[in-house]
């Protein structure tokens, strides 16, 4: 039996980096909670293996913005959710040359963490490079379920970078862009510098998850894992 795709993403924008109609996707608004509703909701519409999918906050310095992570997840106390090493092999074959990629762990945060210093003190305690509110609730239900999982991340905010506060606040519960805040930073000159950087990182963020898309096929690679 083939299995069918399903994938998790928090932020509309992200969705937008899908090139196929063929995955069943989830834009969830970001969070656990609602990531992992999200997950449920592909299960019900028949998916058979998930995949987290977005912007993940940079902890390793070396992790420039575009970069993406293949990583197994872990948590802050130790724990860990492995993905599928075969799936993500396979993956891996179709992308290397065409990105930077890390394979090495993300951190399941329970809130956004924005500052370097506790970026710092994050990758310190735990090795990971990255960090992801969404993919430790999808990776549960994969568990629970027996079926496959994978993480395809890409890192935005860069370790040494301040994301800015206001970018907390510019999309709704549905991960949707707010064109009132949009708007609302004519008035906050002092952010400024900050969006434009932010943008930068997204359009280097968008165009390597496109680069991965293209290069893995309509879905994701996932056509040899067995169900």
């Amino acid at each position: 039996m083939t299995p069918v795709l399903g994938i998790v993403a928090a932020l509309e924008m992200e969705g937008r980096w899908i090139r196929a109609s063929e995955p069943l996707v989830e834009v969830c608004g970001g969070g656990e909670g609602r990531a992992r509703a999200s997950t449920l909701r592909l299960l019900e519409r028949g998916a058979t293996a998930l995949v987290s999918w977005g912007v993940a906050g940079g902890l390793d310095p070396d992790l420039e913005p575009g970069t993406v992570v293949l990583p197994d997840v872990v948590d802050t106390n130790g724990s860990s959710h492995p993905v599928d090493v075969a799936w993500r092999d396979r993956l891996l074959m179709r992308i290397q040359g065409r990105v930077a990629i890390s394979t090495s762990p993300l951190v399941h945060a329970t809130h956004p963490i924005t500052a370097p210093a506790e970026k710092t003190e994050l990758h310190r305690q735990t090795g990971a490079v990255a960090l992801d509110m969404e993919s430790a609730a999808v990776a549960a239900v994969a568990n629970e379920m027996g079926i496959p999982f994978l993480v395809v991340r890409v890192v935005v905010d860069a370790a040494g970078v301040r994301l800015p506060e206001v970018a907390l606040t510019m999309c709704d519960e549905g991960g949707r862009l707010k064109k009132r805040a949009v708007f609302g930073l004519i008035f906050q000159p002092g952010e400024w510098r900050g969006m434009l950087s932010l943008g930068r990182a997204n359009a280097a963020a968008g165009l390597s998850m496109r680069k991965v898309w293209s290069a893995a096929g309509p879905d994701l690679a996932l056509s040899e894992v067995q169900s």
